[in-house]
């Protein structure tokens, strides 16, 4: 059983309430975090790519024309669209959708969250002073720090729980963390700040390593490599260092520029 979990104590119903309502104001503005961010750095990752290749290469990528126009608003949009329907290759906005399954069992609350996106939600959850880890996997030693006679009583308990069927949902009931459809928006309160070693790794992609095998095959090993790994780092320092790094308001600035919101 992963993202398994016993809480520290009984709870009342009103006091999960309270609770689960703190919990999901958390998640609200971690969702829309990683969202913003997502938005902003894939936004960079665009914008530095038309300072640093020519006018025919951007016209070949995506939001190349209205690179060229600086229209970077519309192409906020199209990128937060592309989210919403899934056509992103780098990130899904339903990948946010989070819940927690609560389980009453004797004199204790268990429970299990469904969460796709760890990288937007896993600390917050693993670091809720009332959450502790109690998960049980039968294809794996137990953890070190976890004594043999609590991993057996795990075993027992998920073996109880789920003894008469094995569907989730027919056991306690569910609590919405995060839920796209009602908790995101488009509004950049926050001034997310962009993740530079990302943008410009991924823009050092977009040039000829002179050291790597021409065939598929090698290629693909080569990259992993160290030596593969070391170039991407030094391409991605260099490039950093021919343009000028925006700052959260620039940033802002640029996307809401009164040029950039001239759509049409």
């Amino acid at each position: 059983m992963y993202n398994a979990y016993i809480f520290d104590k009984q709870y009342s119903m009103v006091e999960l309430e309270n609770l689960m309502s703190k919990l999901k104001e958390r998640f609200r503005k971690e969702g829309n975090k990683y969202y913003h961010t997502k938005i902003v750095n894939e936004f960079l990752y665009y914008y530095y790519f038309s300072k640093l290749h020519t006018e025919e290469q951007i016209r070949k990528i995506n939001y190349g024309s209205l690179l060229l126009e600086k229209k970077y608003f519309k192409i906020c949009s199209e990128i937060n669209s592309s989210f919403w329907k899934n056509d992103c290759s780098s990130f899904s906005a339903d990948e946010l959708n989070a819940s927690i399954q609560i389980i009453p069992y004797k004199d204790n609350l268990l429970a299990i969250s469904f969460i796709t996106n760890y990288e937007a939600y896993q600390t917050l959850i693993d670091t809720l002073p009332y959450l502790k880890d109690y998960h049980y996997q039968n294809q794996t030693d137990k953890p070190k720090e976890v004594s043999s006679k609590e991993w057996k009583e795990r075993e027992e308990t998920w073996n109880e729980v789920f003894k008469k069927d094995d569907f989730l949902t027919h056991h306690g009931f569910n609590v919405s963390l995060f839920d796209v459809k009602t908790d995101l928006n488009f509004k950049f309160y926050n001034h997310e700040k962009p993740n530079y070693d990302w943008i410009f790794k991924e823009l050092a992609q977009t040039y000829d390593d002179p050291n790597a095998p021409k065939d598929e095959k090698n290629y693909i090993h080569y990259t992993f490599s160290k030596q593969g790994e070391k170039w991407l780092n030094n391409k991605a320092e260099e490039l950093k260092s021919r343009v000028s790094l925006l700052n959260t308001d620039e940033v802002y600035k640029l996307i809401f520029s009164k040029v950039s919101i001239e759509l049409s």
